[in-house]
């Protein structure tokens, strides 16, 4: 009997003499290919209204290479969502890497998620959009991407508030805050376009988290010097 589904497709990629074939080594381009390819489709044309056969087209790929790698549609939007948060992730750890000191730490966190999110609109879309219409899996996997952001932004504040740099008791909270700050500056953008820019809105949200956390003081509030202003200018200028 012939074989089929998977194993037709292992079948057809093994070189002879148990050696790997050009083909089988070019298989995790094509893996590479169908995740780019479902990017777009579902950012096209949504969750629900996008197929598999789209996203095989799309990849100039067959249904035997698909399944191979994916169970189903959903286990590509799953995909798609670990792949954003690992890029916010990322990004948010180079972005403290390269800073000193709590302002700019701080502000260098948004900064990232900020222009990850403007980088990576189609992804941003997917998770930000589609994933809560995708079912319970999808769901869960998004609020699994937001807690492991949580965590990073409160062990961030814990740090900060062990060195008595900012009054925040309940960081855990504040973080959520942060985040969901972010998120929601974020969703109007993708369903609406504003801001414009995304990335300038920093300009705004980062001065405004700021205060919220006690590294600056209020505006028209006297520094830690006695002149309005001061600490706010000491700490953020020079951070852009």
């Amino acid at each position: 009997m012939a074989p089929s589904g998977e194993e037709a497709v292992r079948v057809a990629t093994r070189g002879g003499a148990g050696e790997p074939s050009s083909r089988e080594e070019a298989l995790p381009v094509m893996r590479e290919r169908l995740l780019q390819a479902a990017e777009t489709v579902l950012a096209e044309r949504g969750y629900h209204g996008a197929r598999v056969d789209d996203v095989v087209r799309r990849a100039r790929a067959s249904k035997g290479a698909f399944y191979h790698y994916f169970s189903s549609k959903e286990e590509l939007l799953l995909e798609l969502i670990d792949r954003f948060g690992g890029l916010l992730a990322q990004a948010m750890e180079r972005a403290l890497a390269e800073r000193r000191g709590a302002a700019p730490r701080v502000e260098a966190a948004l900064a990232s998620v900020l222009t990850t999110l403007a980088e990576h609109r189609d992804l941003a879309w997917i998770v930000l959009v589609e994933a809560p219409v995708g079912g319970a899996a999808p769901r869960q996997r998004q609020q699994a991407v937001k807690e492991r952001l949580i965590d990073r932004i409160r062990a961030g504040l814990d740090e900060l508030a062990g060195e008595g740099r900012v009054a925040v008791r309940d960081t855990e909270t504040v973080a959520t805050v942060l985040l969901g700050m972010l998120e929601a500056l974020a969703t109007r953008w993708l369903m609406t376009g504003r801001p414009a820019d995304l990335k300038a809105s920093l300009e705004e949200v980062a001065p405004f988290a700021l205060r919220g956390i006690g590294l600056l003081p209020a505006a028209g509030r006297p520094g830690p010097a006695g002149r309005p202003g001061e600490a706010e200018e000491t700490q953020v200028t020079g951070t852009r």
